[in-house]
């Protein structure tokens, strides 16, 4: 099988916050979070994993966001190739 390289040039930090309870003028507290790593190429090579094709992210994770970033992408066992030199996610 020919692998698949998809390419993210911004990656997403994002993190969810759950609440159980929430009111206008109310104090919401977050009861869980969920932090993912996504942006196209990522996203894509997440769906290409679930179809068992093989594939490589190629992005560029800099600074402490990179870091969470990288090692969501190895927990998720989304294989990737990182430029890390001089860029901040």
């Amino acid at each position: 099988m020919i692998p698949i390289y998809t390419f993210t040039a911004n990656l997403v930090a994002e993190t969810t916050y759950y609440v159980d309870e929430w009111g206008a003028g109310k104090t919401s507290r977050a009861s869980k979070e969920r932090f993912q790593v996504g942006g196209k190429g990522i996203n894509a090579s997440k769906m290409l994993r679930r179809l068992e094709a093989e594939t490589t992210a190629v992005c560029f994770p800099g600074g402490v966001f990179g870091e969470y970033c990288q090692l969501q992408l190895e927990q998720d066992n989304i294989p990737y190739k990182g430029f890390t030199k001089g860029c901040i996610t």
